[in-house]
């Protein structure tokens, strides 16, 4: 697929790479600088660029759903809590913070200016 400088995805000599930490991910998200993994267990692990070791986030074992976008990277979990996620390359560098909570949201939409969550029949829940 074309990008818009003429090269092509992937990265022309972009090379994959394995992330150590992460054996059974179900859904990735990325925010340009950090990524994340979600497990089958609802775990959440993340990691950056320039350290490709996963790091669990702490507190996070019921995630549903991930998303990440140009707001940043976040988690929804069972309870409906929207988590904002930070990476920075070291265990005691990886955390959450709750944003708000989000009853019945399922799915997760990052944009610039924020994320919004709609519940399965794609009704607007809230925005954060």
């Amino acid at each position: 697929q074309e990008r818009g400088d003429g090269g092509f995805f992937p990265r022309d000599g972009a090379e994959a790479f394995d992330v150590a930490g992460i054996t059974d991910a179900v859904e990735i998200a990325a925010d340009g600088e950090h990524a994340c993994a979600r497990s089958a267990r609802g775990d959440v692990a993340c990691w950056t660029g320039l350290e490709p070791v996963a790091h669990q986030v702490a507190g996070i074992h019921d995630a549903t759903t991930i998303a990440g976008g140009a707001s940043g990277l976040f988690a929804m979990t069972s309870r409906g809590e929207l988590h904002r996620l930070a990476s920075w390359g070291r265990p005691e560098w990886v955390f959450s913070t709750l944003v708000t909570s989000m009853p019945g949201a399922t799915d997760l939409v990052v944009a610039d200016g924020g994320v919004c969550g709609s519940t399965s029949r794609g009704v607007r829940s809230t925005c954060a």
